[in-house]
């Protein structure tokens, strides 16, 4: 006997079998892991590199992405925390991310890092992985060294794992500086 969805069909006197063939509709979305960029530049676009989010069903089943999500806005326009939001099949979350504004300079300092000092003397490392020894040292002076005096502060971020030796030698200003627990060496 063929069967519809929601149709029923007793099978012997103790068994009863329904079908349902309804569509698993998506309850709710959340970021799972967030992306490996969490500061950037004012007028930089949102990189999702690294991001997953898990969609979690009616049905209870979840699913976890790493694409197919929307992100808005892209492009960071202003300074500030600013709240991204994420959607997929119509259901939405929101992360946040750190937009570095009122910029004296920027520029990189590794293959996925780079720096920006904001005009309070706030220097700011940032990105993913090592801080390059050969842009960053002694004897090749640090990118940010026609600014030294003007530094005040340090803040390493999170996903920057190594430092080099002589970054902050011979900022004379310097009196705060702040490493996240991602940095595991020095070279």
């Amino acid at each position: 006997q063929s069967l519809a969805a929601g149709s029923t069909c007793k099978i012997g006197a103790e068994v009863t079998l329904v079908i349902s063939l309804g569509k698993d509709t998506i309850q709710s979305i959340q970021v799972s892991t967030a992306p490996n960029h969490k500061y950037y530049l004012v007028g930089d676009v949102l990189d999702t590199t690294g991001m997953k989010i898990q969609a979690t069903y009616a049905s209870g089943k979840k699913v976890t992405l790493s694409s197919g999500f929307n992100c808005n806005p892209s492009s960071l326009s202003s300074a500030g925390t600013k709240s991204i939001l994420v959607t997929y099949n119509g259901t939405s979350t929101n992360f946040t991310v750190e937009v570095l504004g009122n910029i004296t300079a920027s520029g990189v300092c590794g293959n996925d890092v780079r720096w920006a000092l904001q005009k309070n003397g706030q220097l700011t490392v940032f990105g993913v992985g090592e801080m390059n020894p050969k842009a960053v040292g002694y004897e090749n002076g640090q990118p940010w060294k026609d600014y030294l005096d003007n530094i005040t502060s340090v803040t390493i971020t999170d996903g920057v794992t190594t430092l080099s030796h002589y970054a902050f030698a011979y900022c004379a200003n310097l009196r705060t500086v702040t490493i996240a627990d991602s940095v595991t060496s020095f070279t």
